[in-house]
């Protein structure tokens, strides 16, 4: 216990220790890819995408020569990226898929029109 306390206080805060964090970082980066992908993201969110990718690669190569820091942050911005080719894909989906609602709602209103109209008109 004692080298445990004497190693903290040779440190004396001034040096951290570089826990590789990074690696969980650049794992996130590449699964979210990997949903974006998988999500149809190309479709309409191709410029996140690649743009995740090129941040992506470039993270690795930081890592592989040794600058974790960069190599984090470039990690976490591919991961946003990421999502928000996701996130891009989804509300566009989503908001084509309200424009099939309100056309079928429109044409049913159309056709209770065109029947009242008709059930008027008919003795």
């Amino acid at each position: 216990m004692s080298a445990v306390v004497l190693g903290c206080a040779n440190s004396g805060g001034t040096s951290r220790v570089d826990i590789p964090g990074y690696e969980s970082d650049i794992a996130r980066a590449r699964a979210s890819l990997a949903e974006a992908e998988q999500a149809g993201a190309a479709d309409y969110g191709n410029a996140q995408l690649a743009l995740a990718r090129d941040k992506l690669r470039a993270a690795e190569q930081f890592a592989d020569d040794g600058d974790t820091e960069r190599a984090r942050r470039l990690a976490v911005e591919a991961d946003l990226d990421a999502d928000l080719a996701v996130a891009i894909t989804r509300n566009r989906e989503t908001q084509q898929l309200a424009a099939e609602v309100q056309s079928g709602l429109q044409t049913l209103e159309d056709e209770l029109r065109r029947r009242r109209t008709t059930d008027t008109i008919a003795p």
